[in-house]
């Protein structure tokens, strides 16, 4: 993480606070313009994306997260909300088994 990724996640982050989704999102991808590799980064960006309705695209960030940390069953899970919220069943199912089988005891999984 740079000086200037972070400083740009807290501008995000206080502007999502705000209620400012427009900026909060301009703000998160100069982080990951800095920082691509961040998965805080994208998950922060996929979250303001939710908000704005644009779930494919959030969908996408949650993914690219996975990749660089697979074995973490919170992004897992939050994946899975993401393709229940669109009506894929069948790929929720499976995001919600890679949480439990990274975490058998993912308490969230667990209820899914």
């Amino acid at each position: 993480i740079t000086a200037e990724s972070y400083k740009a996640y807290q501008q995000a982050a206080s502007y999502e606070r705000g209620g400012k989704l427009t900026d909060a999102e301009a703000s998160i991808r100069r982080a990951i313009a800095l920082d691509p590799d961040d998965p805080f980064n994208l998950i922060k960006l996929a979250g303001i994306l939710v908000a704005e309705g644009k779930q494919q695209e959030a969908i996408g960030l949650y993914r690219r997260a996975i990749q660089l940390n697979p074995q973490d069953s919170m992004l897992n899970f939050s994946l899975g909300n993401l393709y229940e919220q669109t009506g894929d069943y069948k790929l929720a199912l499976d995001a919600y088994e890679r949480a439990l089988k990274a975490n058998p005891t993912y308490r969230f999984g667990l209820l899914n």
